[in-house]
């Protein structure tokens, strides 16, 4: 295998890992399996590192998101024996739709995202690692106060600090 190839894996793996694990949760969640979303994900690497693609990967992104969102409706198969042969048909042409419309949507996403990534930079580390917890982890405010020695009045508050700041910044964006 060539090195190349691992490093390339490893940066797109880096740049869009919450992009795939919000992909994987999606999928998973209508299922009640959203806590085999590591292992859907780890699969694809896996794979990816065992038999690399034979052709040249123009889109990463796309790659990607296309093998997670395969791998969940693999695993979400695999646990849902109780099905008839016609609802997985069913269910199959409508994973395939709902696919390529959750790719556009992630597409738009992500570019709203790196503008929100740009703006999270210029944040102190305070307010960096609170919209962090907050927004992609979802933690509770009391929990993240707890873990941050502060009120949870004061996570509150800077929650809509935050908020604040990436509603002007992307109006001022907008406006350009």
């Amino acid at each position: 295998m060539v090195i190349g190839y691992k490093s390339e894996l490893a940066a797109a793996y880096s740049q869009h890992r919450e992009v795939l694990y919000r992909v994987a949760f999606a999928r998973l969640r209508g299922a009640g399996l959203e806590d085999e979303v590591e292992d859907v994900i780890s699969t694809v690497i896996v794979e990816l590192l065992e038999r690399p693609p034979k052709e040249e990967i123009r889109n990463w992104e796309a790659y990607l998101i296309t093998l997670v969102t395969r791998r969940a409706i693999d695993r979400i198969r695999a646990n849902s024996k109780h099905r008839s042969d016609a609802e997985l048909e069913l269910q199959e042409v409508r994973d395939e739709r709902d696919g390529f419309i959750e790719l556009e949507e992630g597409l738009d996403t992500l570019s709203a995202l790196e503008s929100v990534e740009a703006i999270l930079k210029n944040l102190d580390e305070v307010q960096r690692r609170v919209a962090h917890e907050y927004f992609w982890l979802n933690r509770k405010q009391a929990d993240i106060a707890n873990d941050l020695n502060l009120t949870q009045g004061r996570v509150s508050q800077i929650i809509q600090e935050v908020r604040r700041i990436i509603q002007q910044r992307m109006k001022e964006e907008v406006n350009r």
